[in-house]
């Protein structure tokens, strides 16, 4: 969950670090500068709420009892989480993929 929370934040290297740079950099490209900067703050600012949520999941006492984790749940997030990081490392291919389908939206 840790991996996951880092994503949202953008932090590297993660397919959530890759889509805010994407997004951000298409905005300055589009001489949208003001709007880019707005966005930037607002993910610094998230990044306050994921850490809360991250001192919560590994450092506060849990409430109930541990419940054990089914196998199927752990191999989902395991894949969820090597796709993240994969992407992360090797976003080539996914802009491209992006790409692709985004031209099919322009007139």
């Amino acid at each position: 969950m840790l991996i996951f929370m880092f994503a949202l934040a953008g932090i590297p290297p993660t397919a959530g670090y890759i889509g805010k740079f994407v997004l951000f950099s298409s905005a300055i490209y589009s001489g949208l500068t003001w709007l880019a900067v707005i966005a930037i703050l607002n993910s610094a600012l998230s990044l306050v709420y994921y850490l809360r949520i991250i001192s919560y999941m590994y450092l506060k006492a849990p409430a109930g009892p541990k419940v054990a984790e089914q196998k199927g749940y752990v191999a989902a997030l395991v894949i969820t989480m090597l796709a993240v990081v994969w992407i992360g490392v090797f976003p080539d291919g996914f802009i491209e993929w992006a790409g692709a389908a985004a031209s099919v939206l322009l007139p």
